[in-house]
């Protein structure tokens, strides 16, 4: 019986496909949705590539996710990961540190933050999958318009944001040629995650229902 296996392991094996893995490391865990959002894009990539290409993905996380993030960062390299996804949920503050330690590494790093967040020239390690600055002024527009809002109230929670919003209000006068629907400007109170009264005062003090979000801000 075992010569007979291994007579067949023998006939068979130039067929066999050995398959290289390759780790991709993020932040956050499978509580996520982040993790998730990775893990189904790479489970579709495998589907479709692993056997012709004979390389497969893999999403590997830091054990312990309360830590610092430069200790994340260290327990993703010592798996071998050949790039780190940077999703928005990762801090502000801590994206020079992520995007430095990438360069030292010589570690591929892919984001999705804007170039207000991107690091000085000459780290070729970093690269931004965010969407085209101007293309949420468009975005905001095509909703405005297909929804036939008379009126809208524009919420942004930092400032930064205020240069997209400026973008909208020009993309509208440029492209429609057409007095635009009014919009009033607020930005998101600071210090809460309590919104409510927030939204109370846009409705019963501004009498809207209409609202367009700019940014990263989270209602519940």
């Amino acid at each position: 019986m075992r010569g007979g296996l291994l007579l067949l392991l023998c006939c068979f094996s130039p067929y066999v496909t050995f398959v290289q893995g390759y780790n991709i490391g993020l932040f956050m865990g499978p509580d996520s949705m982040e993790w998730h959002s990775l893990r189904h894009a790479v489970d579709q990539w495998n589907n479709e590539n692993a056997v012709r290409s004979e390389l497969s993905l893999d999403v590997v996380t830091p054990a312990e996710s309360s830590v610092r993030i430069e200790s994340q960062l260290c327990d993703l390299l010592q798996n071998s990961v050949v790039a780190i996804f940077v999703p928005s949920s990762v801090d502000d503050n801590d994206l020079q540190m992520v995007y430095s330690m990438c360069y030292h590494f010589h570690v591929p790093c892919v984001t999705v933050h804007g170039r207000e967040f991107f690091p000085p020239e000459g780290n070729d390690y970093v690269t931004s999958v965010a969407a085209a600055y101007g293309s949420t002024a468009l975005a905001s527009l095509e909703l405005v318009v297909n929804l036939r809002w008379r009126s809208f109230v524009l919420i942004y929670q930092n400032d930064f944001e205020v240069s997209e919003i400026v973008d909208l209000l020009a993309v509208w006068s440029r492209e429609r040629g057409t007095i635009p629907p009014r919009a009033r400007v607020r930005k998101l109170p600071e210090g809460t995650n309590d919104y409510q009264p927030f939204l109370k005062y846009i409705r019963e003090v501004l009498r809207e229902t209409n609202i367009v979000c700019e940014g990263k801000g989270k209602i519940e």
